[in-house]
């Protein structure tokens, strides 16, 4: 994934601790504390951060959100897009890292399919 790194990945890795523990996106993302909480002020229907979850999970996902907002075209286009639909640019990023976490929902399976494939072939060997 465009800016993740090795320190992030392991960071995103030992947080959470098993991926098959999440049923779906949504549990993972109210997990990591990426899942929006509606907020009503006035007649302006907005989402905000959610001050539960694993704060060091959000952290790692606002690194590689922040990352991605500076050098990749697919999340710059995406945060313009936001903003051109109102949100500002706190919004647009929240609503990014939501985006990447459903992102390594889908990546964590595969990784640790693999990984089990890998550990039987090497104890056959």
């Amino acid at each position: 994934m465009p800016g993740c790194g090795a320190l992030n990945a392991a960071k995103i890795l030992g947080e959470t601790a098993g991926i098959t523990r999440f049923r779906t996106k949504s549990a993972y993302a109210r997990h990591n504390g990426t899942a929006p909480l509606p907020v009503w002020s006035g007649n302006r229907k907005r989402h905000r951060l959610a001050r539960t979850g694993n704060r060091q999970l959000n952290a790692a996902l606002h690194r590689i959100a922040i990352t991605q907002a500076h050098y990749h075209p697919a999340a710059r286009a995406y945060l313009q897009r936001r903003k051109e639909a109102g949100n500002t640019s706190t919004e647009a990023i929240r609503a990014l890292r939501r985006r990447l976490s459903d992102v390594v929902y889908r990546a964590l399976p595969n990784d640790a399919h693999s990984l089990t494939d890998q550990s039987s072939l090497q104890r056959a060997a």
